[in-house]
């Protein structure tokens, strides 16, 4: 999930600052609100561990239909658009068109004050003054995790409405910063721009063999989830698992509103002594992987590597 913030812009400094007056819960719910509805054009960096990437952004709604367009500024050539239906990834090489579908929540949406109550159970939400950014005044909320299942998070809201993300990052317990997202420039659009009809017509022009179908059911659930996790959502998958053919794949995600982490099982082929168990974790990616009943496990997400190690030894077969 491919897990980059795909954030925000500032809004105009003309208009009087809000965001002091409104306690961090309504601030939150504005910036979530504001990840669907505005229009801009913008660059950002984005640094995990010791790498850093541009990358220029372009987000529009139209007719209730929202895309994104991503277009890498240094590093290995690649273009993102995501809509409401797919993801594209196309890189200046061999082969180059992927077509992924879109069906998967994105993070940072509350679609309610309900669910960010139930956030508050597992993290401590404060704020504080902070310095402007790129000339824009801003307010900084923080996240404190209450366990070790769970990444803390600090945000950069814009001070004006509409409360845009200006800068985030995903702080490990110890306070290393594991992930930084800062916007550099941005324009604010009054409407969708120009590339919204072009990428819409790729999208038709596009459209994927299907990538998913729905089973009759499926074989495994978790019996035991790390606390305010919720299992969101599970499909059936084609995937690339190490052999030269494609097979389906069962995965399910899971996710507190903040941090999302996945499953796949699939039947393991092949030499299964030369299998090698993993449990590791590079940067704020963690990973597990082992064998059980002839079927290979893994977990990966952005999440601690308590989380996917509890997730990853709790699944059991459905009867």
């Amino acid at each position: 999930m491919l897990r980059l913030l795909f954030v925000l812009a500032l809004s105009s400094p003309l208009l009087l600052s809000a965001a002091e007056s409104m306690d961090e819960r309504s601030l939150l719910l504005s910036m979530s609100r504001a990840l669907h509805e505005v229009n801009y054009k913008g660059t950002f960096t984005y640094r995990r561990d010791d790498q850093m990437q541009g990358i220029e952004i372009t987000h529009g709604v139209k007719g209730g239909r929202e895309f994104e367009r991503m277009v890498t500024l240094n590093g290995p050539a690649r273009e993102i658009v995501r809509d409401d239906e797919q993801v594209r990834c196309e890189f200046q090489q061999a082969d180059p068109f992927m077509v992924e579908e879109s069906s998967y929540p994105r993070p940072f949406v509350f679609s309610d004050p309900e669910k960010l109550t139930q956030l508050e159970q597992y993290y401590e939400i404060s704020s504080e003054p902070s310095e402007p950014i790129a000339g824009f005044s801003s307010r900084k909320i923080l996240l404190k995790p209450s366990d070790h299942y769970r990444y803390g998070y600090r945000f950069w809201v814009s001070s004006n409405e509409p409360h845009l993300l200006l800068r985030s990052e995903m702080v490990a317990e110890n306070g290393a910063i594991l992930e930084q997202l800062l916007f550099t420039s941005l324009q604010i659009l009054e409407s969708a721009p120009a590339e919204f009809d072009a990428i819409t017509a790729l999208s038709q022009r596009s459209e994927p063999s299907k990538m998913s179908s729905e089973p009759p059911h499926f074989s495994w659930r978790v019996s035991r989830l790390p606390p305010g996790y919720r299992h969101e959502t599970e499909r059936f998958s084609n995937m690339m698992t190490g052999d030269t053919a494609s097979q389906q794949v069962e995965h399910h995600l899971y996710s507190d509103g903040f941090s999302s982490v996945s499953l796949f099982i699939e039947i393991m082929s092949g030499n299964r002594d030369k299998f090698q168990p993993i449990a590791s974790q590079m940067g704020a990616v963690s990973l597990v992987s082992y064998l059980n009943d002839a079927h290979k496990i893994v977990v990966v997400g952005e999440v601690p590597l308590a989380t996917a190690e509890l997730i990853a030894h709790s699944i059991e077969r459905i009867e």
